[in-house]
């Protein structure tokens, strides 16, 4: 039940993220398409006041919406006594977390997730970069085609959630990878008028498809790796985090360290970027994900949550706050009933 709300929780973030990304390419596409000229389509240095434009738009919104954020949530202020059972509680924390930075699944989660993320960070860099290359003459295209991925990441971030019960989060990151992958390829083989004006629009759905399942599930593989430790749950995001930022920074910086002082000397650069490295993100996660079959993520939950129910009853008792505790291990365990409970 916690694994499941947990996922939900992730799908539901993913999908105010494809809502936001959705909107800045909407304000994109209006503005390409309000500026349009008969003369020219392309992008060139005169049209800077149009991405001026459409940051200023999204800055507003976002600044509009941080303001609301923090006047809307209430806040609370609580002092906490530090007791010694609070500083034993502490400790095992502690203890708790260095077991995380040791552990293999925890690599190999954050690897996951690190490949997920460089695939879609490196895909919307990119992909407006390999329009203007190679593919289209219009500049409505650099926000059309972007845009289509997003809505196409509506589709995974809506089934999800229902099938991850079925068919579980590797299988469904497996999939997604394989979409991914999928798309490289059509990026790599397709030419012609009809891949510039029709099938591009069908790469985007590929591409939209395949990075936000390996998002998602991979966001739920690292739920499932933190199970009932949620005073873990910090540490184990901000690993995986680190480790996206980092790596995502390194590829963008060699990217651009090795781009050709001439187009003539690599005239699809941008294409083969999107070839190599997204589709190499992709393999990667299929190649670690293949590595983690063998390991049950959250195979301890059900022994781990029975262990904290044996430790909750023998505790000695606090009827001030009982009524709390048994509610909170009946929702950890089932075995345990509330008619278990001290008076």
């Amino acid at each position: 039940m916690l694994s499941r709300l947990i996922s939900l929780l992730k799908v539901n973030k993913y999908t105010a993220s494809v809502c936001a990304g959705v909107g800045v390419y909407s304000v994109t596409w209006v503005v390409f398409h309000a500026t349009k000229t008969e003369f020219s389509d392309k992008i060139s240095l005169g049209d800077d006041y149009k991405f001026r434009d459409i940051v200023i738009a999204g800055g507003v919104v976002g600044l509009i919406t941080t303001i609301w954020f923090h006047l809307g949530v209430p806040k609370t202020n609580t002092i906490q006594r530090i007791t010694e059972s609070r500083v034993r509680d502490m400790t095992s924390l502690w203890q708790g977390t260095l077991q995380y930075l040791c552990s293999l699944v925890l690599l190999q989660v954050a690897l996951l997730y690190v490949a997920s993320r460089m695939f879609h960070t490196l895909c919307l860099v990119y992909m407006p970069l390999y329009l203007s290359e190679s593919v289209s003459e219009d500049s409505e295209s650099l926000a059309t085609v972007p845009l289509l991925t997003y809505i196409a990441s509506f589709v995974p971030s809506f089934g999800i959630k229902y099938l991850s019960n079925n068919l579980g989060n590797k299988t469904i990151y497996m999939v997604g990878a394989a979409v991914s992958v999928i798309a490289c390829l059509w990026i790599q083989y397709g030419s012609g008028e009809d891949f510039n004006t029709r099938q591009i629009y069908g790469v985007a759905v590929l591409l939209g498809i395949g990075s936000s399942t390996t998002m998602i599930s991979s966001l739920c593989l690292t739920a499932d790796l933190i199970g009932i430790h949620t005073e873990q749950g910090a540490f184990v995001y901000s690993a995986v985090t680190f480790a996206d930022k980092l790596l995502n920074g390194i590829v963008v910086f060699i990217i651009e360290y090795l781009e050709c002082s001439s187009k003539d000397l690599c005239p699809h650069y941008y294409r083969d970027i999107l070839v190599m490295v997204c589709g190499g993100s992709a393999l990667l996660g299929m190649l670690v994900l293949a590595t983690l079959t063998s390991v049950k993520i959250g195979q301890d939950r059900y022994q781990s949550s029975l262990h904290l129910v044996v430790e909750h009853v023998n505790r000695p008792r606090r009827p001030l706050l009982h009524k709390l505790e048994n509610n909170a291990m009946a929702e950890i365990h089932p075995i345990y009933k509330t008619s278990n409970s001290y008076s």
